[in-house]
């Protein structure tokens, strides 16, 4: 990640080094992952929700209300990394930059993968982009990505399919969040989650399927 990019306070420098990068190939032939590219789509829909809410409209304040408020997520989450604009209570990163403690996991991942993004019996995520992000749309798998593992990758989610080929009884997807420097959120059919959080560049994780 180029530090014109993840060095950047202001809005007009971390657009500026979000944008500033050489294209490598024609578009539409490698998939790579860069937390500055999520950064561009977030600035996209927070453009987007001014244009149906008003310019003072913030992309991350209506997910706190809509979403983290209702289910119940520590005050750690309401806030997120933003630019230096206005006092640093800019434009929210996107990529990155939010707090979570344990119990805040615990019930993002059920909302995801329990209540298909229901709070108490109120739909507050998209079941068509959850059924996607989460593998449940076979005809919506999202990109192979580039890594080494063939992942998929769809709506900000990753995502693994385990197989007969590997000992288990049926084929099936396990949809996972991974996060910078060793954080993973697995996310499997049974309603049971595993996760761990470490700073130590480990993404090892499969083998907790089979337990």
């Amino acid at each position: 990640m180029s530090h014109d990019f993840l060095l950047a306070e202001s809005l007009a420098e971390k657009s500026a080094g979000a944008f500033g990068w050489m294209r490598k190939t024609s578009p539409g032939n490698n998939w790579v992952y860069r937390s500055s590219d999520t950064f561009i789509a977030t600035r996209a829909m927070s453009e987007y929700l001014q244009t149906l809410a008003g310019a003072g409209a913030d992309l991350f304040e209506l997910l706190v209300s809509d979403v983290f408020v209702p289910l119940g997520l520590g005050p750690g989450a309401h806030t997120s990394l933003r630019t230096s604009d206005n006092a640093w209570q800019g434009e929210t990163f996107g990529g990155y930059g939010l707090w979570l403690i344990a119990d805040d996991l615990a019930k993002l991942t059920r909302l995801l993968n329990v209540d298909n993004g229901q709070i108490a019996g109120a739909q507050v995520l998209s079941p068509t982009a959850l059924d996607a992000a989460m593998q449940r749309d076979p005809n919506d798998r999202g990109m192979l990505t580039t890594a080494s593992t063939p992942f998929m990758y769809n709506n900000g989610f990753w995502a693994l399919e385990f197989t007969t080929a590997d000992g288990y009884g049926c084929d099936f997807w396990v949809p996972f969040m991974s996060g910078y420097g060793g954080i993973t959120v697995a996310m499997m059919p049974s309603g049971a989650t595993f996760w761990y959080v470490s700073d130590n560049s480990e993404y090892d994780w499969q083998d907790v399927i089979a337990e």
